[in-house]
């Protein structure tokens, strides 16, 4: 048994899911009833916001606190240690159990400040070899190795972290989370694997993007159920009620919805975008003690979690500060990605860059004001809702850049293995 002197911290990210997709966010298939759960008891953020498009930096700014744009963590990069508040709590015995392979064994060493870090081997048990395209495990492989090592555990205080990847870019949830998609499962095995660039392109129709969507939806409702999973081990052990718990996402996905700023790029798949469909995250947190639920409607940056850890240890049921403006911009794509573009004859704008900052809107229902930036271009919005957007006017992109402190807290240095990136293709990046 453990001590209820014992610090238990439980962070699990559903990769790449975007709030309208939850049922937790009023979608209308039931695809988060274990989020829901949580959310019973927890607190509910209706308005968190990714720090960035792209998973490195988004990670990085998790586990350290710091904006996308003012630290310097890219692919290109390697963080420095003792910069996450896992590092600079001594007495937990912590571990991340992941197959995403930008988290774990990446150069970036994001995994490094973790006590053990547990990633599939090549022979991961057939039960969960359940892809057909991608290689690697599903959610559920996450969810009995936590139960492994929970087992393993004694009465000392423990962080784990479990990142799941079942809707992050090929979709092939178990044919229970399916729908009626057999033919989205064999367009999705006709696409190439960066299959955002022939849309973009005009290769394809847009309404393929439609069967992908369902399928990410399947995927995500199999994430959820892993969710689950990993709820009942906590109960085994009868502490679900004493840790800490944080469910959320680094970024959403895009499945070619409008956009909102001229001469901007739809969002597809998990390109460099602020669009809501990228920006807008789940996110959900449950306090020591907590049997109250909160809604929290202000907006709120998932960097916010690295100072709330404390107090939610402590109980706090409103752990998250809420400074604001809230932000959010676009990620340095990598050379395979240009390359990839370039090949297909896509222009180099769709990478943007993009900068979007939020604040409580002065309306009579809860609403964002939205100010949003792609390259040279900007509009301020308001955001009601489930992502209902009015754009108000359009304004100068400096409008924007003055909401964002461009002050620059490195926390790694570039890595001279690294690929390069010919900054001439992408002039505007920040």
């Amino acid at each position: 048994m453990y001590s209820d002197e014992a610090e238990k911290l439980l962070i699990v990210l559903l990769n790449s899911t975007r709030a309208s997709s939850t049922s937790l966010y009023n979608n209308c298939s039931n695809t988060t009833p274990n989020l829901e759960y949580i959310a019973d008891t927890g607190t509910v953020y209706t308005n968190a916001k990714a720090s960035s498009s792209g998973m490195i930096p988004g990670i990085a700014s998790l586990l350290t606190g710091i904006q996308s744009h003012q630290h310097n963590i890219t692919r290109e990069s390697e963080i420095q240690k003792n910069q996450t508040f896992l590092e600079k709590n001594e007495t937990w015995n912590t571990t991340l159990i992941t197959s995403h392979n930008r988290f774990a064994g990446h150069p970036t060493k994001l995994d490094q400040s973790f006590d053990s870090v547990l990633t599939p081997t090549n022979e991961y048990g057939d039960e969960y070899d359940t892809r057909e395209i991608q290689d690697g495990p599903d959610g559920f492989w996450h969810a009995d190795k936590f139960k492994q090592w929970m087992d393993s555990r004694s009465s000392d205080s423990w962080a784990a972290c479990i990142s799941l990847t079942d809707a992050d870019r090929r979709y092939e949830p178990r044919d229970k989370y399916t729908t009626d998609s057999s033919e989205a499962r064999k367009i999705q095995r006709e696409l190439p694997e960066l299959w955002e660039y022939v849309f973009h392109a005009n290769n394809e129709p847009t309404w393929k993007l439609g069967a992908l969507e369902q399928l990410y939806n399947d995927s995500i409702a199999q994430m959820d159920a892993v969710l689950g999973d990993i709820i009942d081990t906590l109960k085994q052990h009868s502490i679900f009620d004493e840790t800490a718990i944080v469910v959320t996402s680094i970024r959403g996905s895009g499945f070619g919805e409008k956009p909102y700023v001229p001469k901007s790029t739809p969002p597809i798949g998990t390109l460099p975008s602020v669009h809501e469909a990228i920006t807008h995250v789940p996110l959900v947190t449950k306090s020591v003690g907590q049997v109250q639920k909160e809604t929290i409607t202000d907006p709120v940056s998932i960097t916010g979690i690295h100072d709330g850890i404390e107090k939610m240890v402590n109980g706090d049921i409103q752990p998250l500060d809420r400074p604001l403006p809230v932000v959010s911009s676009t990620h340095k794509p990598s050379v395979r990605h240009i390359e990839e573009a370039k090949t297909r004859g896509v222009d180099m704008d769709v990478f943007g860059p993009g900068r979007a900052a939020y604040f409580p809107a002065t309306t009579i229902e809860p609403a964002l004001t939205k100010y949003e930036q792609w390259r040279n271009n900007a509009s301020v919005q308001t955001i009601y809702g489930n992502n209902a957007t009015v754009i108000e006017g359009h304004i100068d992109p400096d409008v924007v850049d003055e909401l964002f402190d461009d002050e620059q807290h490195p926390i790694g240095y570039r890595r001279e293995d690294s690929d390069r990136i010919d900054e001439s293709l992408i002039k505007f990046h920040q």
